[in-house]
């Protein structure tokens, strides 16, 4: 661990000597990524590769995965009435270092400059300010950010919403849900979304802007277009689109992000991630550490048969969701727990809430510049009654959590943190901390992208470089790719429980695909075009519709494990089958990851050494296949309402003798090289298959 010496940190808190630390704020490239390599021609990082030219006023294109993504350049484009054709460009680079590289690309047109300042960071973030300089008024009727990219690349598309209480989405008025969409044939619109991706299964870019105050818009559907072509799909970022008279200066601020952000971690790596739960460090001795024969405990017993983390979730402290702990009794606990869960190789893992509570010392004092407005006082009922608010990323609280979470290294010596919902970027005009633009008496709310990448790039320090091989678990729904590069794993799901609540009743028995489609998991859930690896959790207590058996059937196709409230070893009490197939599968997952290569199958290439031959639209096949092994696992599911049939075909030879081994209750048979399986109604499976020993 590396060590950081400033008197500061001895200090209490409370009077603020964590305002203006530079904990975090540094050139370091943690791994996975890599340093940035430049040439006169391109900016190279892993797996991306941006393409300059004198031609093109950003970028001439953008390698990923080594094949070119876009079918042209990356323009910010003036109209009047028609595109204006530039005279000359220039093109200045500024003080470059490893992790990041800054350009500024000057074009002239006749009467102003347009003048494009880029920041390139190590994980792919991009950064532009735009600016129009007249040298005298000029008129426009468009401006606009075009983004052209290969129309096979271009198949699913996504855009931000207000994951935010109903009272906040009636002051901004905006009813929609994160979606994710398969990409029509036609065109389309709609209004300012501050993060919009779009791509295929593998990969994707994502564009993003802090928000839309100063853009001058005759009907604001049209804020953003996407636009179907032949040969590629184009994304139009409409910042005037009206008829103007600019005399002055003309600025705005937006970013891309190529995807996946970083390498996806393999199947040893995934299953690392998995955690069990408990809500305080006392249940954890009370339970965990009481012996099951003289001096072997249940922790010992989770250690031994594959547990790699323990989760902390809110009772941990004296104010849930706080950062740190006041009370000397909890901190003697949690120093225990730390010390027992790492002699048996166990990482411990502490729940830190976005909300911050009214009565905590920060909370007294600093609610005016953390919280996030507009907001109200929330009253807790769970676990504790206490009343709290909700915080964004800004200038206060990011110092001020950076501060409070190395104390948590420093003293307990933690492994990670789960955040919940420091990812997300929702609007917010407190000006006291910066946010908003006030534009004829109207205040325009900010996201805070910046800041809340920012945040999580600075946590990503603390347990990647300060403290090395630590785990950043992002508990939340939206794919938000500045800031989700500094996350090692996301959980969703429970944003799937407020979108059935609000469109289904309790007793509604529907296949989950109308709820979650499944071009809406690949596209934002999967993780494989974006680069973060997820746990979809399921809850309890709630309709057939989002049973824990339906959350399997739609994960597991995906390369997916649920994550159930009660893992079975914590609590087999309240353990039901469900509960006990998924840790089947759990343990079934880390043996294979230590036994060879497993590659993962999924259903929407259907390719392989395994196929679906009586495949119908509502059954799908994916499957983990090691061919020195000749053994494979398959994910079955059927989303419809009536029982049915899957017949998969077994690449071999006639003679070959396969044996098929159910995880789940599925009936199975193997026959001359073909697998028959039975699936209930909405139902799945989980079926070993291998290559049998021939007799001599």
């Amino acid at each position: 661990m590396m060590m950081l010496t400033t008197s500061s940190y001895a200090k209490d808190a409370i009077k603020n000597e964590w305002l203006g630390n530079k904990i975090g704020i540094t050139d370091d490239v943690p791994e996975p990524f890599a340093p940035i390599e430049i040439s006169n021609k391109s900016i190279r990082l892993w797996k991306k590769e941006f393409l300059l030219s004198a031609r093109a006023s950003v970028f001439d294109n953008i390698n990923i995965l080594g094949k070119q993504f876009l079918s042209g350049p990356v323009e910010v484009k003036p109209y009047n009435k028609k595109v204006l054709t530039p005279l000359r460009s220039s093109e200045t680079w500024r003080k470059n270092s490893l992790s990041s590289f800054h350009f500024i690309k000057k074009t002239f047109y006749e009467g102003f400059i347009l003048e494009n300042t880029v920041k390139v960071e190590y994980d792919g973030f991009v950064s532009v300010t735009t600016n129009i300089i007249p040298e005298k008024q000029i008129e426009l009727t468009h401006l606009s950010i075009e983004i052209p990219i290969k129309k096979s690349f271009a198949t699913l598309y996504s855009h931000y919403f207000l994951g935010t209480p109903l009272e906040v989405r009636k002051v901004f008025g905006n009813k929609n849900d994160f979606k994710g969409y398969l990409m029509p044939d036609k065109d389309i619109a709609f209004e300012f979304s501050p993060a919009v991706w779009i791509g295929n299964e593998e990969m994707g870019i994502e564009w993003f802007s802090d928000t839309n105050a100063g853009w001058i818009l005759e009907n604001k559907e049209k804020a953003i277009e996407i636009i179907a072509g032949k040969e590629n799909t184009t994304l139009k970022i409409n910042l005037i689109y009206k008829s103007t008279s600019l005399k002055q200066a003309f600025v705005f601020h937006w970013g891309i992000m190529p995807t996946p952000v970083k390498p996806f971690p393999d199947l040893k790596n995934y299953i690392q991630l998995y955690t069990a739960q408990e809500d305080s460090a006392e249940h954890i001795i009370n339970k965990w550490l009481f012996p099951i024969d003289k001096e072997y405990s249940k922790l010992d017993e989770a250690a031994k048969t594959g547990l790699k983390s323990i989760l902390i979730h809110q009772l941990w402290n004296e104010f849930p969701g706080y950062p740190g702990t006041f009370d000397e009794k909890k901190k003697a606990l949690l120093k225990k727990v730390v010390n027992e869960a790492h002699k048996r190789g166990l990482k411990v893992i502490l729940y830190i809430g976005k909300d911050m509570p009214v009565d905590s010392p920060e909370g007294k004092k600093m609610m005016k510049s953390f919280i996030k407005e507009p907001s109200h006082i929330r009253k807790r009922k769970a676990l504790r009654k206490y009343k709290s608010f909700t915080t964004d990323a800004n200038r206060f609280y990011n110092d001020f959590l950076i501060y409070k979470v190395k104390i948590l290294i420093d003293e307990f010596n933690i492994d990670g943190i789960m955040l919940d919902g420091h990812n997300m970027v929702v609007p917010c005009i407190n000006q006291r901390h910066g946010h908003g633009t006030k534009i004829n008496g109207t205040v325009i709310p900010v996201y805070p992208i910046s800041e809340t990448r920012e945040l999580m790039k600075r946590l990503y320090w603390l347990f990647h470089v300060y403290k090395q091989n630590g785990i950043i678990i992002a508990h939340a729904e939206t794919p938000f790719l500045p800031s989700l590069s500094f996350a090692d794993l996301r959980w969703v799901g429970e944003g799937l429980v407020w979108r059935w609540r609000n469109q289904y009743s309790a007793s509604e028995n529907k296949p989950i695909t109308q709820l979650l489609p499944l071009e809406e998991f690949r596209g934002i859930y999967a993780g494989y075009n974006l680069g973060i690896p997820l746990i979809f959790l399921a809850k309890p207590k709630v309709g057939p519709m989002i049973a824990k058996d339906r959350i399997s059937s739609i994960s597991l196709i995906h390369g997916v494990l649920p994550r159930f409230q009660y893992p079975p070893l914590t609590c087999p009490e309240k353990c039901d089958d469900q509960d006990k197939i998924i840790w089947e599968i759990y343990r079934n997952w880390l043996d294979m990851s230590e036994n060879g290569k497993w590659e993962f199958y999924p259903y929407w290439n259907n390719k392989g050494p395994l196929k679906m031959l009586a495949p119908n639209n509502n059954a799908k096949l994916s499957y983990h296949y090691n061919d020195k092994k000749d053994e494979a696992v398959l994910y079955i599911s059927n989303f419809d309402l009536k029982d049915t049939r899957a017949v998969v075909s077994v690449n071999g030879k006639d003679g070959d003798n396969w044996i098929c081994s159910p995880i789940t209750d599925t009936l199975c048979k193997i026959n001359k090289n073909q697998l028959e399986v039975a699936l209930k109604a909405m139902g799945y499976g989980v079926i070993k298959i291998r290559k049998a020993a021939k007799l001599l």
